[in-house]
């Protein structure tokens, strides 16, 4: 069409008592066509990377593959999940996306409706949806979840991982920034005075926010920690009596993000980390390697803070640890050799017998 555009134009317009009129005429059409080209190529690409995305991937199975994500607030579940569905979408499956990561009503607004359809109903609407368009379906929940979701999505035979952030000196720290734990301390800025962006300080790119630990309440804020994640553990390892793929792996965001600083000797730890989950839900351990390249080329190399940056009293805080013992001392760490001696005591990603 193109062709016959210029062809025609050309005739139309030239004429052999003016030759200058016929070459500025066609040289008009020519740069015409070759932005039409252009424009056609880039129309192609486009529509190209649009066919890739999670959204629009053709399904390529006639089931349907559930991941439960079992994790907590500030654990990095957020960067996880991402790239869960990124990994997937690298090894050529279509991830449903009608609910946005977390099991809350904020997240699935297209079924949720108060009084009429609740979080049981809404998952359960939105599964039956992805069944007809996608390969994969990730979900990431944060609290405890009742007997009657877990009971609800039992039909699907999810495959659990549990996500978690094994320093629970630096899970601490997040949460009173955050503002989740206004017991066990205060977010202030660099002056001591409350800091009150709580959870809006990441949206925020110049909050400058410290967590104000209490000393004397150190020992009960870790060791509950401890025992949280520990039970959220025992209690998804259960989850089989409902059907659900059996033994799910523990995962730590220390160990699976280690890749993302620029340290010798840290890939393939994070790696190998990758390549069993990808194994464990189904996807081509070897796309490890291509999403943890697409987390440095999109996220760049991660810088490392230590705890007294992000601590407003982190000297009585690292004497008090000491006090406490070397069970609790080990969570502080000043320097990136500290962080990654305190990765190699993490186990290795293993599965929970129920």
């Amino acid at each position: 069409q193109f062709f016959q555009f210029f062809q025609s134009h050309s005739t139309m317009t030239s004429s052999p008592s003016s030759p200058s009129s016929s070459f500025y005429s066609s040289l008009f059409c020519l740069v015409v066509y070759l932005i039409s080209i252009v424009c056609l190529l880039e129309l192609m690409m486009g529509t190209n990377t649009t066919a890739h995305s999670f959204n629009d991937m053709e399904k390529k199975t006639n089931t349907l593959k559930v991941v439960l994500v079992v994790s907590q607030g500030c654990s990095g579940s957020t960067w996880f999940h991402s790239a869960l569905v990124k990994s997937a979408v690298l090894d050529g499956y279509a991830v449903y996306n009608g609910i946005k990561k977390e099991l809350k009503p904020s997240s699935m607004t297209r079924f949720y409706q108060q009084g009429v359809c609740n979080v049981t109903c809404a998952i359960v609407k939105a599964m039956h949806e992805a069944e007809k368009h996608a390969d994969y379906f990730f979900i990431t929940i944060l609290t405890n979840f009742s007997e009657e979701i877990a009971n609800a999505i039992a039909p699907w035979k999810p495959t659990v991982l549990h996500y978690f952030r094994s320093n629970v000196l630096d899970l601490l720290i997040c949460e009173v920034r955050d503002c989740f734990d206004v017991q066990a301390g205060q977010s202030v800025d660099a002056t001591g005075n409350v800091f009150d962006l709580c959870f809006q300080r990441r949206r925020s790119s110049n909050a400058t926010d410290y967590a104000m630990l209490y000393p004397q309440l150190l020992r009960p804020s870790i060791s509950n920690r401890e025992s949280r994640i520990n039970n959220k553990i025992r209690a998804t390892a259960r989850l089989t009596k409902y059907g659900y793929e059996p033994n799910p792996l523990v995962a730590y965001d220390e160990i699976m993000g280690l890749f993302e600083y620029d340290l010798s000797g840290v890939w393939r730890k994070s790696e190998i980390e990758w390549q069993k989950i990808l194994l464990h839900i189904g996807l081509n351990p070897y796309v490890a390697e291509r999403i943890m390249k697409h987390v440095i080329a999109r996220y760049g190399v991660r810088s490392y803070e230590s705890s007294s940056e992000r601590l407003y009293n982190h000297k009585e805080v690292k004497i008090k640890l000491n006090q406490l013992g070397s069970s609790y001392a080990k969570y502080y760490h000043s320097t990136i050799e500290e962080y990654v001696a305190f990765t190699n005591d993490i186990p290795p990603l293993s599965h929970i017998h129920s």
